[in-house]
């Protein structure tokens, strides 16, 4: 009988009987890329014509419906009686996600059961009664967001609830290997608690500034202490749901986005996967933060993921203090539409890497130097070609800005056609960091069966990135705000159709295309490489060069050698944050 495999594709499986749900059941398989690379998987949402804002604002929304009812069930296991806006900070980014993942399962369930419902097939669907066990937040981002095993549990829920008029559905017996593998191991425990308690020191030894990037120790010491002598300023912001959610501008009047299923059947699958945290606050080391209302406090993405940080936010929210966020990488001021606008921008303040405003999204935007962005430039003593590589997520439930799984695969290829036109000269030069990590493609046994010389970095890529004689970027990610901030000669190449962003950063893109830094073909970054190398600095002190890497970071690199005077004085001289327009 013919099978439809939803998670990792077993040893026996066959090309001629077997269909696999998606890309991400050859995870296990990275040495034979070559081979399922170029399969025709079913498309991805974006690939299908949905529209990636209207399908995360949708998610917002729906979690919006179903936040009163999880808030009051958790204000009963908790015995507490706290009002939904602190539910809303210390749930929102495990809902959204999940909601996200959702849909993603139901848009796949709909999609096997059109293409293969009349086939008879044998589908294994992993057992409802799998116990996750998520300890917090960050545990539910580690191995949920980025878990083949979890999308596929998610999948087999739709399937279970509509599933293909021909097909015999059956379940795995062995859940308790599940169960083992879906655990964090020992190794990652340890991690986890060494993470904790360095993270529990500096929420206390500068409770007023944390978790920024680029700003600890004693400079971190002084922005908190410059934050607890301010006065509080006249007037904190408290928001009702309506008016919090207009902060991000619908897309359309949305529907429930979740419609196989009912929201009785959601709360409940939301309610078997919560951290166990938001079921009991008591477990969450204290922040021992004394509060103040009116005083000011400045957040890092620790307001994310970070239990201990979100329930003293939320605390702080409660007691009416004003907390401002921060940016801490690329995707914010430049893409369309992220999670991080509606959960990161829902602050009362949020200081940028140099934008000003968003089409989108309505904040109150602070823009400050990047304490991450300031600290190093290129000082060039390498002959070193340092090519740092995209992320390859095959794992797609946060379903941000990011190629979809046919683009993802292209990209991989784009990197053989670079390094192929670049020539057996300059490959000697190179120096590829791969970007791996849990949910993303291996991409290192293909490209070294290809490239047996090329050479592996296997530091962090900043160890490397001040000195290296030319950098080669393949995506719009956090590398290029540094790269072009340092000053680093770099090249760069992607497809635009891949990378969703708003007009104004679209301008600044094209402009860093007409100097030659920007590439939407990989031959022809190729070509600009071997076109430059004998004079890199030379090329990259141009007039025309420079002017349109400084323009790019007046927007979205902004650094400067007193960053630190700066944010001081700004912090201290904000006085009232007012409504946004």
């Amino acid at each position: 009988m013919l099978r439809l495999i939803l998670s990792h594709i077993p040893d026996d499986f066959n090309p001629g009987t077997d269909i696999a749900a998606g890309a991400w059941c050859f995870m296990c398989r990275p040495k034979d890329f070559v081979y399922w690379g170029r399969l025709n998987f079913l498309d991805d949402p974006g690939e299908s014509g949905l529209d990636r804002r209207e399908i995360l604002q949708q998610c917002v929304d729906f979690g919006e419906r179903l936040l009163p009812e999880i808030a009051r069930r958790l204000n009963a296991v908790n015995e507490t009686q706290y009002s939904i806006h602190f539910w809303r900070r210390m749930t929102d980014w495990w809902l959204i996600s999940l909601l996200q993942i959702m849909f993603l399962a139901q848009h796949k369930s709909l999609a096997l059961k059109i293409a293969y419902g009349h086939l008879p097939l044998s589908v294994e669907l992993l057992p409802y009664n799998i116990p996750w066990d998520f300890a917090c937040t960050r545990d539910f981002n580690n191995r949920a967001v980025k878990r083949v095993e979890f999308f596929s549990w998610m999948l087999s829920r739709f399937i279970e609830a509509s599933p293909g008029d021909a097909w015999c559905t059956r379940y795995r017996q062995d859940s308790e290997s599940l169960s083992s593998t879906t655990s964090a191991s020992k190794i990652g425990q340890i991690k986890e608690w060494v993470r904790e308690q360095v993270w529990r020191l500096r929420v206390r030894m500068y409770p007023r500034c944390v978790g920024v990037y680029g700003l600890r120790g004693w400079r971190a010491l002084l922005v908190s202490l410059t934050l607890s002598a301010k006065p509080p300023v006249k007037r904190s912001i408290h928001l009702n749901s309506a008016e919090e959610r207009a902060r991000v501008q619908p897309v359309v009047q949305s529907n429930q986005i979740i419609h196989v299923l009912d929201e009785k059947s959601v709360i409940e699958l939301a309610w078997q996967v919560m951290p166990a945290t938001f079921k009991c606050l008591g477990s969450i080391p204290s922040a021992r933060w004394k509060y103040r209302p009116g005083s000011v406090r400045v957040v890092g993405p620790t307001i994310c993921t970070m239990d201990m940080v979100k329930y003293a936010v939320a605390q702080a929210r409660e007691a009416g203090e004003i907390i401002i966020g921060s940016q801490h990488g690329a995707g914010y001021g430049d893409t369309m539409q992220s999670i991080v606008h509606f959960v990161e921008f829902n602050l009362d303040g949020f200081i940028t890497w140099g934008w000003r405003s968003h089409p989108f999204c309505k904040a109150n935007f602070i823009p400050l130097p990047s304490p991450l962005l300031s600290r190093r430039s290129h000082c060039g003593r390498s002959e070193e070609l340092l090519f740092i590589g995209a992320s390859a997520p095959l794992v797609r439930q946060a379903w941000d800005n990011w190629p979809e799984t046919r683009g993802i695969f292209n990209y991989l290829f784009f990197k053989e056609t670079f390094l192929i036109a670049l020539g057996e000269k300059l490959i000697e030069k190179v120096l590829y960091r791969p970007q791996l990590g849990e949910g993303n493609l291996n991409e290192l046994p293909f490209l070294q069966a290809r490239f047996p010389n090329l050479r592996i970095l296997d530091v962090l890529p900043e160890k490397r990135l001040y000195s290296s004689r030319l950098v080669i970027l393949d995506n719009p990610s956090t590398m290029l705000s540094i790269s072009l901030a340092a000053n680093v000669p770099t090249i760069c190449f992607w497809k635009p159709v891949d990378w969703e962003m708003t007009d104004e950063a679209n301008m600044l893109y094209g402009r860093l295309n007409t100097a030659g830094i920007l590439h939407s073909d990989p031959a022809s970054a190729a070509r600009k490489v071997q076109e430059i190398w004998p004079d890199v600095q030379g090329w990259w002190a141009s007039e025309n060069v420079q002017a349109a890497r400084r323009e790019w970071c007046r927007e979205h690199a902004y650094s400067s050698p007193h960053w630190l005077w700066i944010w001081i004085r700004t912090l201290w001289q904000l006085e009232l944050v007012e409504e946004p327009v």
